[in-house]
């Protein structure tokens, strides 16, 4: 490992054991340290420590630290890269892979023993499963674009520029089931469904002919669709959590703000942004005049 360094490599065991502390010591805080009623919004509108709506809450609690990983995974690998350009010297970002795989047992031990432990109250084990499952999962999407902001910081811009327009369906198609809780109307709902999906599909497809025209860049339909999921569940869910909640209150936001109510809709949502990338990849292919 010492030999990598010397070279520019960056370790996997490095970078792991920092994305662990980073991330036992932001579960350390929010269920060891911080006041649990808000962080989790004990008693709000009635709420109780493991009702529905609470428990989404700790679900949510392993986007939201995915989301922070995600942030300053990115920004120190960018800086690796500038900094080892200086010095007229190469920086070989670690596999992210190969990061996860290491960090994920200290998390597991970590977060396991911390939410079931600390505190009251404690979690049970399953959901402290469930919670660590969610986590390890976001924890994969979260370290995934560092070696692209290191070594293509450009790309990264365009990913996600494109990308943008798969929020609508990642986010957005599932409130045409909210009339049926008394939230909107019908018509509302499906005015918001369709005007919002045929923007973002306008914006993707214009963004992704511009990327290749303008950039030379093409991506493949997996690559839109993880940015998508970066951006619309890790992003988005660290910005809620940060900037639109009040600074007394930090708390994490429910599913209900992310998710469907129901598996089915659930499921149409996943589906309408792996059809709109195929889409837009498709367009890039087709329009793409030989880039790759």
């Amino acid at each position: 490992m010492r030999s990598n360094f010397r070279h520019g490599s960056a370790a996997p065991v490095f970078w792991a054991g920092l994305v662990s502390a980073s991330v036992t010591g932001l579960y350390y805080y929010w269920f060891a340290v911080a006041d649990r009623y808000a962080i989790f919004l004990y008693n709000h509108l009635g709420g109780r420590p493991f009702d529905e709506t609470t428990t989404s809450r700790y679900w949510m609690s392993g986007l939201v630290a995915s989301g922070a990983v995600m942030v300053g995974y990115l920004v120190l690998n960018w800086y690796a890269a500038r900094i080892s350009a200086l010095f007229r010297r190469q920086y070989r970002p670690p596999d992210w892979r190969q990061v996860w795989l290491y960090s994920a047992l200290p998390i597991s031990i970590g977060v396991f023993t911390i939410t079931t432990t600390l505190n009251h109250p404690t979690l049970p084990p399953i959901l402290a499963i469930q919670c660590l499952g969610i986590l390890l999962v976001g924890l994969a999407f979260a370290l995934w674009p560092g070696s692209i902001a290191a070594l293509q910081p450009a790309r990264l811009a365009w990913m996600v520029i494109i990308s943008a327009g798969l929020l609508p369906p990642l986010l957005l198609l599932r409130v045409i089931e909210l009339p049926s809780v008394g939230t909107v109307s019908q018509g509302t709902a499906l005015a918001i469904a369709v005007t919002t999906n045929a923007a973002g599909i306008v914006w993707s497809a214009g963004a992704g002919w511009l990327s290749v025209r303008i950039a030379g860049q093409q991506f493949s339909a997996g690559e839109l669709a993880a940015s998508a999921v970066c951006t619309g569940y890790l992003g988005l869910s660290l910005l809620h959590h940060l900037f639109l909640t009040p600074p007394d209150f930090r708390y994490i936001t429910s599913t209900a703000n992310f998710f469907a109510l129901t598996w089915e809709m659930q499921l149409a949502s996943w589906a309408a942004v792996a059809g709109l990338a195929f889409f837009i990849h498709h367009i890039q292919t087709l329009f793409g005049g030989g880039y790759q």
